[in-house]
């Protein structure tokens, strides 16, 4: 053979194994791939079946050990954007009459629940994630947080948030979850209020939340409990006793849930709560305190609507420790 054909082979391994290398760590560090670098990568790879071009390197598959029981990569999956739900105007002209809205902590009737599992806030760095009016934010700081950042992708909530706080140790970035990337050890407490069902890539963020605390750190977070958001049309049902029940099914088939509230095709995402706890572990948290929301029976007295939240719980709290 002559010398430069072999040249030739050389440089070709060379570049198909540099490019080789290059996708899996990007694949187990990142679990995903840019789509400026992946159009380059796939000079080499396929893209559509991530397969290596074997005529060009029949053997490399067997370089990468043991993890590797084929020449093709599993499906990488696209990020896509969170649904904007709350910039549509009849949603948030509805959303904002909300009680929680109108009357702020005071008027979500889970909160006194909820501020039990917060940790104390002097001195530390807090995340708001899905600030909406930014309620929780400002509340954060007056309990000695030094500094809270809001995140939220709706411009409506931001400029809401940003016009009702006037503290200059707190700030609000217009921010889609499922694409958030945070610094390293950048903050010391983490917080979001029912957010994380309009999120698809729970997995993704909790990583990316587990690697933004310091050491210790906290994670308390409120979300549409699975039982509330499973049923392909959630709503009460009442029987000739006049005696509520709320529909489950489906409970154990995970994915997009589609429901009119306020706007009409309104995106959630169920899943179960084994599901929810297990991405947390699996993340590196440890849970330390779980709770369903069921009205006391002082604020049923209050609020006598509250009452029909006794058949069935709406919203799942969870706090989770670094």
């Amino acid at each position: 053979m002559a010398a430069a054909d072999n040249d030739r082979i050389l440089l070709s391994i060379s570049h198909c194994l540099a490019s080789y290398i290059a996708a899996r760590l990007i694949r187990d560090l990142c679990g995903n791939v840019d789509a400026r670098l992946k159009s380059v990568i796939s000079a080499t790879f396929h893209p559509h079946t991530w397969t290596i071009d074997e005529d060009e390197l029949p053997c490399l598959a067997c370089l990468a050990g043991p993890r590797v029981q084929s020449s093709r990569f599993e499906p990488i999956r696209e990020r896509t954007m969170a649904q904007n739900i709350y910039d549509n105007a009849d949603f948030f002209g509805g959303y904002s009459q909300l009680p929680r809205q109108t009357h702020g902590l005071a008027g979500a009737p889970e909160w006194p629940v909820v501020r039990g599992m917060i940790p104390d806030l002097s001195g530390k760095r807090a995340i708001d994630l899905g600030c909406g009016f930014g309620w929780v934010s400002r509340w954060m700081r007056e309990n000695g947080a030094a500094s809270v950042r809001g995140y939220d992708v709706s411009t409506n909530m931001i400029a809401r948030a940003r016009a009702d706080t006037n503290d200059v140790a707190i700030d609000y970035v217009i921010a889609d979850l499922e694409t958030l990337e945070l610094p390293e050890a950048s903050c010391d407490f983490a917080f979001s209020s029912l957010t994380f069902h309009y999120v698809e890539d729970f997995a993704r963020l909790s990583r990316t939340v587990h690697g933004a605390l310091t050491a210790g750190s906290w994670f308390v977070f409120t979300i549409e409990h699975p039982i509330f958001m499973a049923a392909t049309h959630p709503h009460w049902i009442e029987d000739e006793d006049g005696r509520k029940t709320w529909p489950v099914n489906r409970y154990a088939i995970e994915g997009e849930r589609r429901t009119d509230w306020f706007a009409k095709g309104v995106v959630k995402h169920h899943r179960t709560m084994a599901t929810t706890l297990n991405t947390l572990i699996e993340a590196g948290f440890s849970i330390c305190w779980v709770a369903e929301f069921a009205p006391s029976a002082e604020q049923v007295r209050e609020q006598p609507a509250l009452a029909e939240e006794l058949e069935r719980p709406m919203i799942l709290m969870i706090a989770a420790q670094r």
